[in-house]
């Protein structure tokens, strides 16, 4: 059952996409909430608060299940490879919008929507609540036969992270860009492509 606070997460989200952290206040939030703004500030002692519970609620699910398939594939009989890992890391971004929830959709157009406009204090607050993944997934590079060291994994891993994201975003404007119809197989997104195109610059950037 939905409570007061799970309206309070659920306005800021939509309040935080369409109009950044930095263009909307309590009082808005409050409105689409459909709660008096002191009820917002009940709860949460500032808007960064606020912010930070709706990153917690929306990156749980999407950790969660990539740090599982990355323990999958890590513990699998096949040598971990680097395609292995960063096809786990941007698998959740793949997810046709037909398939996905609501929740989903919601949450990562917010992410895209703060890393494009907001300010420093808020990314950070999106940063940070990613971090332990981060250090998983950096691990996991250095285990590897590539030969990462600490300092190349982890310029690798945050250079790749908005290339990837930026790609699979993009894709619906390849036909259109390479003035080929929309249906011509050679336009098509390819989840792999964006793989091996990702994997190849972050080789190049090893020790």
């Amino acid at each position: 059952m939905k409570t007061r606070y799970d309206d309070i997460l659920d306005a800021a989200l939509v309040a935080f996409t369409k109009k950044g952290y930095d263009g909307v206040g309590l009082r808005e939030i409050a409105k689409i909430a459909g709660v008096a703004q002191g009820t917002i500030n009940y709860h949460f002692e500032s808007k960064m608060k606020l912010m930070e519970a709706v990153v917690a609620r929306g990156s749980k699910n999407t950790i969660s299940s990539r740090l599982t398939k990355l323990e999958e594939v890590t513990e699998a009989e096949t040598p971990l490879t680097l395609e292995i890992i960063v096809r786990v890391l941007f698998e959740p971004y793949n997810v046709p919008r037909s398939s996905a929830s609501t929740g989903e959709r919601a949450f990562t157009q917010f992410i895209s929507a703060t890393a494009e406009s907001a300010s420093m204090d808020a990314k950070r607050a999106i940063m940070e609540a990613y971090n332990e993944m981060a250090h998983v997934f950096i691990d996991a590079m250095l285990a590897t036969e590539d030969g990462f060291d600490r300092r190349s994994a982890t310029k690798a891993f945050l250079y790749a992270l908005p290339t990837g994201m930026f790609g699979i975003d993009h894709a619906y404007r390849l036909p259109t860009l390479s003035m080929r119809p929309q249906d011509d197989t050679e336009t098509t997104f390819s989840f792999s492509d964006i793989i091996a195109f990702v994997c190849a610059g972050m080789r190049a950037l090893k020790a």
